[in-house]
């Protein structure tokens, strides 16, 4: 246990430099694309990348949580032949579907309301290899969380690529005749995209070569897409419910509603900062304490893990209620005063998942994905319906008051799902 809490707060250590990194270039870039493009342009931006994304995530297929758990059971049992097959099956699927994506994705933006002046801007297709990068550097980050080394597979992600984009970003601002555009900031964040995603590829393949020994690949296939159709789905709905909310919003809203909802999602980004240091760091770990039926550290991990998360979160809550408007004003700009109490609902949200732990990794990590993944097919559809109901009439408001209600309820049923079918107690109050 003393040796696990030394490398835990090593890599936690790190990861909360990584993150902290990222947070801030990603926040300072924020406010850069809030101020040159204004409230319409920055929710043009952000419809744009909201379809990207949604397309990516079919594009990983689940691939990235399965192969951190497989690898780090592998490298349990020092069985390299089925990570041989599982990394060569995973760079296949992305190259094999990646054409599909990108062309729903190309028809989802060009039949958008807003899509006029996206269109009309010459070589405006070139944004759709974000698909594709964003895909296979997330399957290299997750053979390098894997094998336990997590910084390295943090490193592209959180440093190198928000550090990129931010440069890029003032490199265009700065060009004399060369205005930022929604399009142009697109264009910067493929590219920032691809360039990490490229270095994460390079660290992946050294890795993997050099851990290797001869054992000829092995192919479960049956198995592994049985298992990651399931994690595919858990991950898509979670990394994407804000994104389809933001392009459902561009569709039955405003421009205008989609960037105050932009703020108040980046805004709370701060919030989840605890909770994202806390999962990324323990993730591998849970796999390996389930694998190995280790009960007892296990809840002793997810106990103090709830209990770091919530205390973060609670403090940034606290600050949220008393200096977020003046916060949003000074800024963003007063254009962006409304985003308040979408800012307020997002960093609730971020409190109460935080005071209800890592339920969803432990499900993922015990095989329980079916669960995983009902459970948030409710949050997903609870909020759209909610969305569509409340956003015509209240914006970004009706949005957030759906996305805020879908996911505490949601986390609730999970966290006794856990209790249930793993044995652990991942609530703060049910932790004791």
């Amino acid at each position: 246990m003393v040796a696990l809490k030394s490398r835990l707060l090593k890599q936690g250590g790190v990861t909360a430099v990584f993150r902290a990194v990222s947070l801030v270039a990603g926040f300072i870039a924020a406010v850069v694309l809030a101020r040159v493009l204004g409230i319409n342009g920055l929710g043009s931006y952000s419809a744009i990348i909201a379809v990207l994304t949604i397309f990516s995530l079919p594009l990983e297929f689940g691939l990235p949580a399965l192969i951190t758990r497989e690898v780090a059971r592998g490298k349990a049992a020092d069985n390299s032949g089925e990570t041989k097959g599982l990394i060569r099956f995973s760079f296949g699927f992305i190259i094999l579907c990646f054409p599909l994506l990108a062309g729903c994705a190309l028809l989802a933006i060009s039949y958008a309301p807003w899509a006029g002046d996206i269109t009309a801007t010459p070589l405006w297709w070139m944004m759709l290899p974000y698909v594709f990068f964003s895909g296979a550097g997330s399957i290299a980050a997750a053979f390098l969380s894997g094998r336990h080394l997590i910084i390295t597979a943090q490193f592209s992600g959180l440093v190198l690529r928000p550090l990129i984009f931010l440069s890029i970003l003032w490199m265009w601002h700065s060009s004399p005749g060369q205005p930022l555009s929604s399009v142009s900031a697109v264009w910067a964040q493929t590219l920032a995209t691809a360039i990490a995603s490229s270095v994460c590829l390079i660290l992946c393949f050294l890795h993997f070569y050099r851990s290797s020994n001869d054992a000829p690949p092995q192919y479960a296939i049956t198995a592994w897409i049985q298992a990651a159709w399931k994690l595919g789905l858990v991950n898509g709905i979670r990394r994407s419910q804000p994104q389809m909310l933001i392009y459902l919003l561009s569709l039955i809203g405003s421009l205008e509603a989609v960037g105050l909802l932009r703020v108040a999602q980046r805004g709370a980004s701060l919030v989840a900062f605890g909770a994202t240091v806390v999962t990324t760091t323990t993730m591998p770990y849970i796999s390996s304490m389930i694998r190995g039926g280790d009960i007892s550290q296990l809840q002793k991990v997810l106990h103090h893990s709830a209990r770091l998360m919530s205390l973060w979160a609670g403090v940034c809550f606290i600050a949220a209620l008393l200096l977020g408007s003046l916060a949003i004003a000074v800024v963003f700009g007063q254009q962006y005063s409304q985003a308040y109490w979408p800012f307020i609902l997002f960093c609730l949200v971020e409190l109460i998942k935080s005071y209800y732990g890592m339920t969803y990794v432990v499900l993922n990590m015990a095989g329980y994905e079916a669960t995983s993944l009902r459970l948030m097919a409710v949050n997903l559809v609870v909020s759209l319906i909610g969305t569509l109901l409340l956003a015509p009439t209240y914006g970004a408001l009706g949005c957030a008051i759906a996305f805020a209600v879908a996911t505490c309820l949601a986390y609730v049923l999970a966290s006794n799902r856990a209790l249930a079918l793993v044995g652990v107690r991942t609530s703060l109050a049910l932790g004791r």
